[in-house]
C-alpha cells in the first residue's frame, strides 16, 4: 500500500545585521548591545552569536531591532588567543534557534581599560577623566 506523510517546512525571511551600539565593550562581556538590520523575529527562537559564543537575545523591540549581551571575550574567541583586547568579533543572528546564522560585516570590539586617571573624582561629576588601554578608542 501507499504510505502519505507529510513534512512540515518553514521558510523564514533574509535575516541581517547592518549596525549595533556600542560596538565595543570590555573582555569580561556584560555590555548591553543594540543590533539593528532586519528579519528579527519574536518567537523565543532566536539568537545572537559573538564570534563562537551564542547568546540569547534579551529583547527584540520589532523586526529590526534587537538587544543581546555581549558574552566574555574567551568564550566569543573559543579556541583561539586570548591574550590581546582589541579583538573584533562578527556579529550575526539566527532566527532557528542557532541551526543557521546571518554572516555580517558588523564587528564587536573587545577592550581593556589599564590606566584611568584620577582614579578618584567628585560624586556631583564634571571632571575629565582619561583612559587608556588595548582597543580603546579602535572604532
Amino acid at each position: 500500500g501507499k504510505s502519505s506523510e507529510s513534512i512540515m517546512f518553514e521558510f523564514l525571511d533574509h535575516v541581517s545585521v547592518t549596525s549595533m551600539n556600542p560596538s565595543s565593550g570590555p573582555m569580561l562581556g556584560g555590555t548591553s548591545v543594540t543590533l539593528y538590520g532586519n528579519g528579527f523575529k519574536n518567537d523565543g527562537l532566536t539568537l545572537c552569536r559573538f564570534g563562537a559564543a551564542i547568546a540569547p537575545a534579551m529583547e527584540i523591540a520589532n523586526s529590526t531591532t534587537i538587544t543581546c549581551i555581549s558574552p566574555p571575550i574567551a568564550m566569543a574567541l573559543r579556541g583561539k588567543s586570548v591574550s590581546s583586547a582589541g579583538a573584533a568579533v562578527h556579529v550575526d543572528i539566527s532566527n532557528n534557534g542557532g541551526q543557521q546564522f546571518s554572516y555580517s560585516d558588523v564587528y564587536f570590539r573587545y577592550t581593556e581599560i589599564a590606566v584611568v586617571v584620577p582614579n578618584t573624582t567628585s560624586v556631583l561629576g564634571g571632571s575629565s577623566v582619561f583612559l587608556r588601554g588595548d582597543g580603546v578608542g579602535k572604532e
